[in-house]
């Protein structure tokens, strides 16, 4: 696993970073593994300290600007540490960074995780599929996964790293991406950034699920004390919250629904240069908005899709007219306002 996380760090585009590996006292070849490998800082511990005193042990030896945590039972896809360095540094308010990870199978784990009230957590859209509009947009989110995250290295050392009293590990993520937006500073979903990630892979035990859930649900109740005052502003814990949910409540912002026949690109004829304009200018006035396609015939990827429009705007496609009411019907009271600028969504708006 380890020599399969390693080499999709080399196939990214990215080549400014060093490797650190902490060997937690493995009793398989991986020690005789490691020694062939050139270049990469590798601590070799005689007791195994486990995920979370490990992470803070090579924080402590990172030179980087930025030190992106990385489970050796994952994989990088596409180029997920450039497009991660892009977003953490594309605003001084961002505390970290993560992405959407997927399991072996093709399925998705979690397109950024939500916080409940009572201090438990889930993983947004686990178990759907990772390519479904709603987990193409950037947003914020109370917290990602330390399978796959990027804060800057002095932030995080300043923060005193992960707590410790979360160890052996579980929650430890959580309650750092707390500390952060108690600080003021944001954490970022980025659907650009994805891995594929071998749930529990990495754990010595046969029963690793069980003995990962006893472990969270003993974090769980150190994350309620922690953090007690802070979670009384989180969503209560309940299956019709997770639309409002999946963005941060402290991300504070109207939403808007636009309805238009297709993508809004500014070369296309002169209504589509305006409408691009009133949407670029809807984003810069902190609207979070979705664009709602009612042209079933509109078949350009997401990376034309998002070409030259923000990557905060979330993009529904595939419904068409025919699914628009259930799509309402679904988001019922989640928009505060609606959009439509040409005639025919109007008067099919006022039908409805």
């Amino acid at each position: 696993m380890t020599l399969s996380c390693l080499s999709s760090i080399l196939r990214n585009n990215f080549k400014s970073y060093e490797v650190i590996l902490v060997d937690n006292c493995s009793t398989d070849a991986t020690p005789h593994l490691l020694a062939r490998i050139k270049g990469a800082k590798i601590i070799h511990n005689s007791l195994n300290l486990h995920f979370l005193l490990a992470c803070n042990q090579a924080s402590k030896i990172a030179t980087g600007e930025f030190i992106l945590f990385l489970n050796n039972d994952a994989q990088l896809l596409g180029d997920s540490i450039t497009a991660a360095v892009e977003t953490i540094t594309s605003s001084e308010n961002i505390g970290a960074v993560g992405g959407k990870i997927t399991f072996p199978d093709g399925a998705l784990q979690e397109a950024g995780s939500i916080i409940w009230q009572d201090g438990c957590c889930v993983g947004y859209g686990r178990g759907d599929s990772p390519a479904a509009p709603q987990y193409m947009y950037q947003r914020a989110v109370d917290y990602c996964s330390a399978a796959f995250l990027i804060a800057p290295t002095e932030l995080f050392l300043k923060l005193g790293g992960f707590d410790e009293d979360y160890q052996p590990a579980y929650c430890e993520e959580i309650d750092y991406c707390i500390r952060l937006w108690k600080l003021g500073k944001k954490v970022i979903y980025d659907p650009k950034v994805t891995i594929v990630h071998y749930e529990f892979a990495s754990s010595s035990h046969s029963n690793s699920s069980a003995n990962a859930s006893a472990l969270m649900q003993q974090n769980y109740k150190i994350l309620q004390q922690k953090h007690q005052d802070w979670l009384q502003d989180q969503y209560p814990c309940d299956r019709k919250n997770i639309l409002c949910a999946r963005t941060h409540p402290r991300d504070n912002r109207q939403r808007l629904l636009y309805i238009d026949n297709r993508v809004l690109h500014p070369y296309l004829e002169s209504g589509s240069t305006d409408n691009h304009r009133i949407l670029s200018t809807l984003v810069e006035l902190r609207y979070a908005v979705t664009l709602y396609l009612t042209d079933l015939t509109d078949t350009e990827n997401w990376t034309d899709i998002y070409a030259d429009i923000s990557r905060e705007v979330e993009v529904i496609r595939g419904y068409g007219w025919l699914q628009l009411e259930d799509f309402l019907r679904e988001r019922q009271e989640y928009y505060d306002i609606v959009l439509a600028t040409d005639p025919y969504s109007i008067k099919y708006l006022k039908d409805l």
